[in-house]
């Protein structure tokens, strides 16, 4: 299925950035497991979603007032942003600025980091991999990386659902002292200095570690880098002409200025 404009969509993403804007909101925390998913949640088909179906009515005013809220509560400069809801069709929105004190405007045309959606791109590939038969959800991180603690026991899946009990390598409040960029085999070098939060599948706790990891394994069972993977199995695909990987310390003119954030190129 081909999606209409697809590219105006899909603005938000550009590069594997990790990031974050205060250190007090980077400490691991741990949870219970999730519940398994029902069958009502995954009940939907692709034939409820529709992209060329504008959003309209209250959800739509609802949406749109949530946005205009958002401003002044976060102090956020500007924002992107779309949701595709079964039955209803779809909700997008690009706002503000992309330089408050240059007051450059956003538009269709700007570009934003993707942050933690790379995650959701990451796990596509993972999944992938797994039905061409490359890969297992129950292969064991040691086959890649024995460096890591508990590696023997620390499964594929595990890292995808954030159950492994590493920690996130960007609680680390040293990264933050510092502009620089960290390349991936800096990143893995701060998480090996990191105790395990728990033994694996015993608990929850949201890794960055977990994922860059993943993003790292993609490459060596397909053979490509990451960003090939991305573009060749996500983005030429679904005709997503604005999703690109950062692969180094870029700066493009139509992206988003982050004020408070500093940049870590990841997965």
């Amino acid at each position: 299925m081909r999606f209409p404009n697809i590219g105006l969509l899909w603005l938000l993403a550009l590069g594997a950035i990790i990031s974050g804007c205060d250190k007090n909101d980077l400490q691991a925390q741990v949870f219970k497991k999730h519940a398994p998913l029902t069958e009502a949640v995954l009940s939907f088909t692709a034939a409820a979603y529709r992209p060329a179906q504008p959003l309209t009515g209250r959800l739509k005013d609802s949406l749109d007032a949530t946005i205009s809220r958002l401003f002044p509560v976060t102090r956020m400069p500007g924002i992107t942003a779309a949701m595709l809801i079964p039955g209803k069709g779809l909700w997008q929105t690009t706002t503000g600025f992309l330089s408050q004190p240059d007051q450059q405007k956003a538009d269709r045309s700007s570009v934003f980091y993707w942050a933690s959606v790379t995650k959701l791109i990451t796990a596509t590939v993972i999944d992938q991999l797994v039905l061409e038969g490359k890969l297992s959800y129950n292969d064991k991180l040691a086959k890649w990386f024995p460096q890591f603690e508990n590696a023997r026991e620390i499964s594929i899946g595990q890292l995808l659902d954030h159950t492994s009990g590493l920690a996130s390598f960007n609680t680390d409040p040293a990264l933050f002292k510092k502009e620089k960029h960290y390349t991936p085999e800096d990143l893995i070098n701060i998480a090996l200095l990191q105790k395990n939060l728990f033994p694996p599948g015993k608990y929850w706790s949201y890794s960055n570690t977990g994922y860059l990891l993943l993003a790292m394994i993609i490459q060596q069972v397909d053979n490509r880098s990451y960003a090939e993977s991305v573009q060749q199995r996500i983005a030429a695909p679904l005709h997503l002409s604005s999703l690109k990987v950062l692969t180094g310390p870029v700066v493009l003119a139509d992206l988003a200025k982050r004020a408070c954030c500093r940049r870590i190129s990841g997965r």
